[in-house]
């Protein structure tokens, strides 16, 4: 959360998204570490750090979860039409030259946005985009409007 926290949109970040929310055990899919809910769509993100030993698994551990939590929110969104569309975002902290295309070749299957927190300009449409969602979602509780359910 110091990411958030330094770029100041930590109010509008939760941690751990789980099958919870959903009614679903927490067995179902892996945790996903942050997610923004908003009124139409919820961010649903997950940090990659390049700096680690494990980073190739740790690529191959976030497709396998986005992949899973697509297939799970795709189905209940059959269910209910009025549920926020999920973004899938890896963002790579830390990264070396070259490390975020490597991160979006592993999960351009789970057609996940890839962000690198490194260059200027994917950062700051990054932070952008969470606080737009974020505030997307007060604006629904300063309506007194019922939230969008997950």
């Amino acid at each position: 959360m110091a990411f958030f926290t330094t770029w100041k949109v930590a109010r509008y970040v939760k941690p751990n998204f789980s099958g919870s929310n959903l009614g679903l055990s927490h067995d179902t899919a892996f945790q996903i570490s942050h997610w923004v809910p908003g009124k139409s769509e919820v961010l649903l993100m997950e940090p990659v750090i390049a700096a680690r030993d494990d980073f190739r698994e740790e690529i191959g551990r976030v497709s396998t979860s986005f992949l899973a939590w697509r297939q799970l929110l795709d189905n209940r969104k059959e269910a209910s039409r009025n549920r926020p569309d999920p973004r899938f975002i890896a963002y790579v902290i830390n990264g070396r030259q070259g490390e975020a295309s490597t991160v979006r070749s592993v999960l351009k299957e789970a057609r996940a946005d890839v962000i690198d927190v490194e260059i200027p300009t994917e950062r700051d449409r990054f932070i952008h985009q969470i606080r737009v969602v974020g505030e997307s979602r007060e604006e629904l509780k300063n309506q007194d409007q019922e939230e969008f359910p997950l």
